[in-house]
């Protein structure tokens, strides 16, 4: 790490464990998930069951509203 003139800094590196709780009532999870329009940074839809607390997906055109399957 280093610190900058404006006290802030870069992390070069970040190694965090993951830690993977199985034990849900998310009945999707892991399921095939698609979707009807091109999503953010070309991310998959399969992210919304993966199980994981800080995945998310939204669609890369913010106008389809409801339109988005």
């Amino acid at each position: 790490m280093v610190w900058n003139e404006f006290r802030d800094f870069c992390l070069t590196e970040l190694r965090v464990e993951a830690i993977q709780e199985w034990a849900t009532t998310k009945v999707a999870r892991g399921c095939q998930v698609t979707a009807s329009h091109p999503l953010w940074a070309g991310v998959s839809a399969n992210v919304l069951t993966d199980g994981l607390p800080g995945s998310y997906n939204h669609t890369a055109d913010p106008g389809l509203g409801s339109a988005l399957r």
